[in-house]
């Protein structure tokens, strides 16, 4: 019984209450275990949660945030295997629990076993307390040894509470860090948002910039149209003018020059009006500029703002990206600390002071949020202002597009003038060459009609003494040919003097001086001697044949010279388009020249045959009677020579008039010339302010040729960079593949865009390049003569030569 009382202690009833208070602890280890499970679970769906969300929101996530969620994963890993690991021990522990409990329900067995038989065997006291006290030395062995057990499970279970301690401060460390990420998240998601709605305004503006910027384009390319057509009509008009200027003669310029003056003060009044309307457009110009600059530099310095404010929350960014850096680092030491307890007091530490500074740093957070609401807001006013200041810029540019409209219509209009100017210039060149030329040849013609009457004069003279002399030859021919035939008689007719006495000239002195001096008695003795045949009259005969040769060769080379001057008449004639009755004279002489020619051929023949009188007598009779039709013929070629002389006389004449008409137009134009040089100044100062004009519209157009083309290139880097996301992202849903497709379709427009644009500014670079005059060009300074050509064209009265 004192076996049994001592079986039944209160010792083992301790132990029992100890059994049972560790399995309860194990039971409760189990649950903690469970709920942490189930915690890990829902961790892990939040994180999974939470990297669908960041996928689907940020296609592309800051590497930042990626190494973060790697660090969770590794943590949550590490975390998983240390609970597999605790699991084990613990399936361990209770399979441990399970063989003790197993091995005591065994012993109690035992121990009722032996409780029975000593009941039924009813050994002695002696055995009964030695049997006892072995059983009872057995049991405080295995006590001793339990309790042992025991204290080892104690310490383990104390661990594994530390563990658990240390697992859950470091699950709500995951906690609170996860609610840092979700704040920082919604944060970014915020900012992302805001990023978005800038983005959209950005695009919307662009967007408004690329409409006006279109407009404005389509506005230039209708312009240039209409400035095409305009030079389309107006090269017809020139060419129109050009013809019926062309159609205008010499004389209707010498008309133009009475209304000059009226027509000078004209065009200064025009061109002063002109001026000043210039003036006016271009202050309009200089304002609007000034004002836009203005606007400008004032959306600047907003954007410069904006700017510095955005600077400001990137730091703030990099300030956050810090502390999460600083809070990776002392979880790692935490991890590396491994639980003890001053490293977890030092852990704490450095938590709170990380939580003071992540306090800090949402308040600056906060304080950034206000500011950059305060931003937006301030944003807002300035798109106001700036829509506002694209309106009146809208409405200035719609001023300026008027005000290039007018200059463009101004510039037509002096252009117009100056090609009028000029081609008027040109006929005025042209008609004072045509006069110069004009004169020159008159200045020779009348030098050589002067010169051609004085030899037509000495022709004519020359001429009729040689018909005269003709005539005479023709009677002393006769005489010579009634003579009676003997030897030396033919010996003379035979000779080469006889024949060209027929072309001499002046033997017809001589024969007269013969004929006069010459009585009947000598005629009669003559006759006598001739037939008679006396030597000594033939001898004086043949002498005076002798002097009649010679004085024929003389007439030859004389008759050389005249035909000589009759070539040079010939070509004057031409010349003053009297070619019809010059060929009328020729015809005349070479029948004359033909006919001495047969009188020649026929002398020869009668004098080599022989023939016999009668013939002769026929034969001269003939050439008495070419002789006077050669008369004749010399009486209308001297009747001809007399009107032409008449003629020639009406063109010196005529010419007399058009050289004092001409003298009389030079000095009429040399003194309008003068008096015109102010015209020419204002002219030349309103060319002067034309080119500076152009000079600016070629600047300004540039200036927003150039600003177009930044703002195609900044929306073509923004495409790009859009495509460049889409195809770093790979793998595309339908609506992203419809997006890339819109950007590329976009981008490309936009390059064509960029490339017209590129090529606009390359010709207006060419157009507003200066040309070089051509050599052949007249200064500027003469167009006042178009006025003067204008006013010509009203008036037809010739201008007196009194003008001098």
């Amino acid at each position: 019984m004192h076996s049994i009382k001592t079986f039944w202690s209160p010792e083992l009833k301790k132990e029992r209450a100890l059994r049972k208070e560790e399995s309860a602890k194990y039971s409760l280890i189990n649950d903690q275990l469970k709920l942490l499970n189930q915690e890990n679970q829902k961790q892990a769906m939040l994180v999974r949660q939470l990297e669908e969300e960041l996928r689907l929101r940020m296609r592309q996530p800051a590497p930042e945030l990626q190494q973060q969620l790697e660090a969770l994963f590794s943590e949550n890993e590490h975390l998983q295997r240390e609970i597999a690991i605790l699991r084990d021990t613990i399936k361990e522990l209770e399979l441990r629990i399970e063989t003790q409990k197993q091995t005591l329900q065994a012993r109690d067995e035992s121990i009722k076993k032996l409780l029975e038989m000593l009941q039924n065997k009813g050994m002695g006291k002696e055995e009964e307390r030695q049997m006892f006290q072995q059983m009872q030395a057995m049991a405080q062995k295995q006590l001793d040894e339990f309790r042992l057990e025991i204290q080892r499970r104690d310490q383990e279970i104390l661990a594994m509470a530390a563990k658990m301690k240390a697992l859950e401060e470091q699950h709500q460390d995951y906690q609170r860090h996860i609610a840092v990420l979700k704040e920082s998240l919604c944060a970014k998601e915020e900012h992302y948002s805001m990023l978005q709605t800038d983005v959209e305004e950005l695009k919307a503006r662009l967007d408004e910039k690329s409409r006006l910027v279109e407009k404005k384009t389509a506005a230039a390319l209708s312009a240039t149209h209409e400035l095409a057509e305009l030079r389309d009509h107006s090269e017809i008009k020139d060419r129109k003018i050009n013809v019926l200027q062309r159609k205008l003669d010499l004389r209707e310029a010498t008309k133009k020059l009475q209304a000059a003056g009226a027509q000078n003060a004209k065009a200064g009044e025009d061109t002063a009006q002109a001026k000043k309307q210039l003036q006016e457009e271009f202050k309009k110009l200089d304002d609007a500029r000034r004002q836009f600059e203005e606007q400008r530099r004032t959306v600047e310095n907003k954007r410069k703002d904006v700017e510095e404010k955005e600077k400001a929350l990137a730091e703030l960014d990099r300030q956050l990206k810090k502390r999460k850096e600083q809070m990776d680092q002392m979880e790692a030491s935490l991890r590396k600390a491994g639980g003890s307890t001053a490293a977890v007091s030092d852990l704490n530490r450095k938590l709170s002071d990380s939580q003071k500074d992540a306090d800090q740093l949402k308040q600056q957070l906060d304080q950034t949020k206000e500011e950059a609401q305060r931003l937006t807001a301030e944003t807002e006013r300035l798109l106001q202002l700036v829509q506002m200041s694209q309106e009146e810029q809208a409405q200035k540019e719609k001023q300026i597009i008027d005000l290039q409209q007018s200059v463009r219509n101004l510039q037509a209009k002096l252009k117009s003038q100056q090609q009028a100017q000029a081609q008027r210039e040109e006929d005025l060149t042209r008609a004072r060459q045509s006069e110069l030329a004009a004169m020159r040849d008159l200045e020779t013609t009348l030098s050589q009609k002067d010169a051609l009457a004085t030899k037509l004069e000495e022709s004519k003279m020359k001429i009729i003494d040689l018909e005269i002399e003709l005539n005479e030859s023709s009677l002393i021919l006769s005489e010579v040919l009634k003579m009676p035939d003997g030897p030396e008689m033919n010996n003379i007719k035979r000779s080469k003097s006889f024949f060209e006495l027929q072309k001499s000239g002046k033997v017809v002195d001589r024969l007269d001086k013969c004929k006069y001096s010459r009585s009947d008695n000598d005629l009669d003795k003559m006759h006598y001697k001739d037939k008679k045949r006396e030597p000594p009259d033939l001898s004086k005969l043949t002498r005076k044949i002798f002097d009649l040769t010679k004085e024929i060769g003389i007439k030859n080379s004389k008759l050389i010279e005249q035909q000589r001057c009759i070539s040079i008449l010939e070509e004057a004639l031409r010349e003053n388009n009297n070619i019809a009755e010059f060929e009328q004279l020729l015809a005349v002489v070479r029948s004359k020249d033909e006919r001495i020619n047969e009188l020649e051929k026929f002398v020869n023949k009668k004098c080599g045959s022989s023939p016999s009188d009668c013939k002769d007598k026929k034969r001269i009779l003939e050439l008495e009677e070419a002789l006077k039709e050669s008369v004749l013929i010399a009486a209308e070629r001297e009747k001809v020579f007399y009107e032409e002389e008449q003629r020639r006389i009406e063109t010196l004449r005529k010419m007399g008039k058009m050289e004092q008409r001409i003298r009389s137009l030079q000095n009429a134009s040399a003194l309008n010339c003068g008096t015109c040089s102010s015209v020419l100044k204002r002219l030349k100062r309103l060319e002067d302010a034309l080119q500076h004009c152009q000079a600016n519209r070629d600047h300004i157009l540039r200036q927003l040729s150039h600003l177009v083309q930044d703002v195609l290139e900044g929306a073509i880097s923004e495409k790009d960079t859009q495509i460049a996301e889409l195809e770093v992202k790979g793998v595309l849903d339908e609506s992203e593949t419809n997006r890339y497709d819109t950007l590329k379709a976009e981008r490309d427009r936009l390059l064509n865009r960029l490339k017209t644009e590129n090529e606009r500014i390359l010709k207006l670079e060419q157009y507003s390049e200066p040309s070089p005059p051509s050599p052949g060009t007249l200064p500027v300074d003469i167009t006042v003569t178009d006025e003067l050509l204008q006013a010509c064209d009203d008036n037809e009265e010739d201008i007196p030569a009194t003008v001098l």
